[in-house]
């Protein structure tokens, strides 16, 4: 933690003076009986809500004795010390057991509480990351989470400090669950979108069968190219894996040399071709085709999807690409489809399928209006995603303010008398370690008085 100024009656100390630590065990799976009782057992998987009510195991009286589980309070604070999950953290809102990932706090009685433990350790999840070690699977200790350094309010601006968090944070959650819910409002947007292009409700025109796709549009489909005839450069090879929601992607393409690409004129793509996987071509409700631009090129169409070329003289290229990232024909494809676990569609018949357009005019017309609605879209979807990555970086700027005294730094004008003097955290640090010291001279003290007695 940055050394800076503190507020007035705030403390610098350590977590192992402010909550008692401790973490559990794993009882063995070898034993059934020890997973059938009813007592709740926390995994680092179960962390992450603000309060936990119940775990996703349970274990039974018999585990918690043979095993090192052991039992903590409703309101510690849990936190994951292993792996990726190093930093999340949880409220127990019942008493539970724990495994041995989980970093359990009991806070101290009149020094601090459960919910400023908790956005404390919230806020400090990346400097807990940053401390974690053991390469492929870091980790933190007990002995780390105690001897990490917390900055210690009096115990009113506590309580203050938490409820203007969950105040502050309940409004962001709030925000950014609707920010969350715009993709998919606009995903039904485009589909009603291109509902209404199809049928001819968008221009208010009459649509008609023009027979099939393969009375407008060649479809192929590509070549098993050999992985012994790809090289580093040349013609890219345009895969299932390469087609995507609408546009290609290219992360780790596979290349042929131009000559080989030269020799298989027929395979080629060209701007304006669409392409559609014919594996598994649906994928998430949505249909893998994609449209071929000139940043495509050069390109060489591989086994298993389909290419279609259109003749422009009876469909616009563009018509027939929106027509089939409509839900409609989506539904064909899925009708259509072959095999069960790994679910085909045979280029046949794509080729059988219906198709309706309206005049060529009216379908370059209704490509417009499209397009122009779909750039709508597109600008609201892009500012909602900046609007969202602005949200999610403001819970971390406000746990920041909150831990600099900044969220409350006119309640400490207006209430001097409840963070100085004995109110102070050096004040309460200083009376508990005093209370320890006596309980421990006390116990020190029976010790010996029960060994004469013995």
């Amino acid at each position: 933690m940055s050394e800076v100024n503190l507020p007035e009656g705030w403390n610098r100390t350590t977590l192992a003076e402010v909550a008692e630590w401790g973490s559990g065990g794993t009882p063995s799976r070898k034993e059934a009986s020890y997973y059938e009782g009813n007592i709740p057992w926390v995994k680092t998987g179960d962390l992450g809500p603000k309060v936990i009510t119940s775990a996703s195991e349970n274990i039974s009286e018999l585990a918690v004795q043979n095993s090192s589980a052991k039992y903590f309070p409703k309101g510690s604070v849990a936190i994951a010390m292993y792996g990726a999950t190093i930093g999340k953290t949880s409220i127990l809102g019942i008493d539970a057991t724990t495994n041995q990932a989980c970093g359990v706090g009991n806070p101290i009685d009149r020094l601090t509480f459960s919910e400023f433990l908790y956005y404390f350790l919230l806020n400090e999840k990346d400097n807990f990351i940053a401390k974690g070690k053991g390469g492929a699977q870091p980790n933190i200790s007990q002995a780390l989470i105690k001897e990490h350094e917390i900055v210690l309010p009096p115990l009113a601006e506590q309580k203050v400090i938490a409820d203007k968090l969950d105040s502050l944070l309940t409004q962001v959650e709030t925000t950014k669950a609707r920010l969350e819910r715009i993709p998919n409002i606009l995903k039904t947007f485009r589909q009603s979108v291109l509902a209404a292009a199809v049928s001819g409700k968008l221009t208010e025109v009459q649509v008609n069968s023009i027979g099939q796709i393969k009375d407008c549009a060649s479809v192929v489909s590509g070549l098993a190219f050999k992985k012994a005839e790809y090289s580093h450069e040349g013609s890219r090879l345009l895969q299932i894996a390469n087609v995507g929601y609408g546009i290609t992607k290219w992360d780790s393409p596979n290349y042929i040399p131009l000559e080989l690409a030269e020799s298989c004129l027929e395979y080629s793509m060209q701007a304006g071709d669409i392409v559609l996987a014919l594996n598994r071509p649906i994928t998430n409700d949505t249909l893998k085709v994609a449209w071929i631009r000139d940043e495509d090129l050069p390109a060489t169409l591989y086994q298993r999807v389909a290419r279609l070329r259109c003749n422009e003289s009876l469909i616009d290229p563009r018509y027939l690409f929106l027509a089939m990232q409509s839900k409609e024909f989506l539904e064909v494809v899925s009708k259509n489809l072959k095999g069960s676990d790994q679910p085909y569609l045979n280029t046949s018949d794509l080729s059988s399928f219906s198709i309706a357009a309206p005049e060529k005019e009216e379908q370059t017309e209704i490509v417009h209006r499209v397009e122009e609605l779909f750039a709508f879209a597109d600008n609201i979807e892009q500012k909602a995603n900046a609007a969202l990555e602005r949200v999610n970086n403001l819970t971390q700027s406000i746990l920041a303010k909150a831990f600099r005294g900044e969220l409350t730094a006119d309640w400490r004008a207006a209430n001097p008398d409840l963070i100085s003097g004995e109110n102070s955290a050096e004040a309460l640090l200083a009376k508990i370690q005093a209370e320890r010291e006596k309980l421990a001279l006390e116990k020190k003290a029976a010790n010996k008085t029960r060994k004469k007695k013995a």
